[in-house]
């Protein structure tokens, strides 16, 4: 027989879960149950999905007393398309604060960290306008637990 699945929390009981609110998540998708047609972000039923994965996502990561601090989505320095409409970005943080209202959760200013988009700051850790470059990655472990209030 074999074992039920178990959730990572379950396997580790992390006492802070770090997460990144990423831009795929603000693409046009065909909803659960698949319906016949593509929706995005600010339909409705493309938010109410949304909502209901991050709050579950968040109960399950949280479920053993961990803190989750979401890192805020940061617009892409890539033409704007509406599949990267900063508006789109935007909307996708402020659906995950409305739906973890309530919950063991704070939110860190991942935007703040990246810089402004076009930004030397921005260009140097950035490799493509959208993954942290080798340097960004090395500032990204040492800014989240000293810059992140509550982090030790």
């Amino acid at each position: 027989p074999s074992l039920p699945p178990r959730a990572p929390s379950d396997l580790v009981k992390p006492h802070v879960v770090l997460p990144h609110i990423p831009p795929w998540d603000a693409t046009d998708r065909l909803v659960p149950p698949p319906g016949p047609n593509w929706t995005n972000i600010g339909n409705a039923d493309f938010d109410a999905y949304a909502q209901r994965e991050y709050r579950l996502a968040t109960q399950v990561l949280t479920s053993t007393g961990a803190e989750m601090v979401w890192l805020n989505g940061a617009h892409l320095n890539r033409e704007i398309t509406p599949q990267n409409d900063p508006a789109r970005i935007d909307r996708l943080n402020q659906l995950v604060a409305e739906a973890t209202t309530g919950l063991n959760v704070r939110f860190a200013d991942f935007p703040g960290f990246v810089g402004a988009v076009g930004s030397t700051r921005e260009t140097q850790i950035r490799r493509d306008g959208v993954h942290l470059s080798v340097r960004g990655e090395l500032e990204a472990a040492h800014w989240s637990p000293h810059d992140i209030p509550g982090l030790n």
